[in-house]
């Protein structure tokens, strides 16, 4: 249960839900799931240690979280920025939700949480962030799209996910090097 709960709290910080549409969750689904299934096949075919990757994985993770942070800062209250909001495709909200930190991630805890061969944790932790996914986003179709305080809500929520997305791509490298140093 402690692991399942975990990776639903470490999904749910990385892929933001409040900042993404409705339409990327299907194929947020898909590529979290096929992460969790296959990544870590595919960094074996590669030769990439699981400790490498999680030290990659956590230089991607804190620079993501440092981005998250500069821009909660900007004018997200704007209305040239809301109006930009509104008119951008969904390619930036699936890479965004679906990014090389968030499949990090995913395969990170699939490795390390596996132990019947089926990353249940994993995909247990997808399956609610998905459904955590659509929920947010319906609800915050009905809100008006002009108001300055969604602006500012979603730069706070941004602001504190950026520092927990740097403090577990801080943990992720930590573990890694340790695992890669010491075996």
């Amino acid at each position: 249960m402690k692991d399942n709960l975990q990776a639903i709290v470490t999904l749910l910080a990385l892929v933001n839900p409040a900042v993404c549409a409705v339409k990327t969750a299907f194929v947020v689904c898909i590529v979290l799931g096929l992460a969790a299934l296959f990544g870590a096949n595919i960094l074996a075919l590669f030769g990439v240690s699981l400790d490498a990757f999680a030290i990659a994985g956590g230089g991607i993770l804190s620079f993501i979280g440092i981005k998250m942070l500069m821009q909660s800062g900007g004018s997200a209250g704007n209305a040239d920025q809301l109006e930009h909001d509104k008119d951008v495709s969904l390619s930036p909200l699936i890479l965004f939700a679906a990014s090389p930190g968030t499949i990090t991630g995913v395969i990170t805890i699939s490795s390390s949480h596996s132990d019947v061969g089926v990353p249940v944790s994993s995909l247990v932790a997808i399956a609610v962030v998905t459904v955590v996914l659509l929920c947010v986003l319906l609800a915050v179709s009905y809100l008006p799209k002009r108001s300055s305080k969604i602006g500012l809500g979603r730069q706070m929520i941004t602001s504190y996910l950026g520092v927990i997305v740097i403090a577990m791509g801080v943990q992720f490298a930590f573990t890694g090097i340790k695992q890669f140093m010491y075996g």
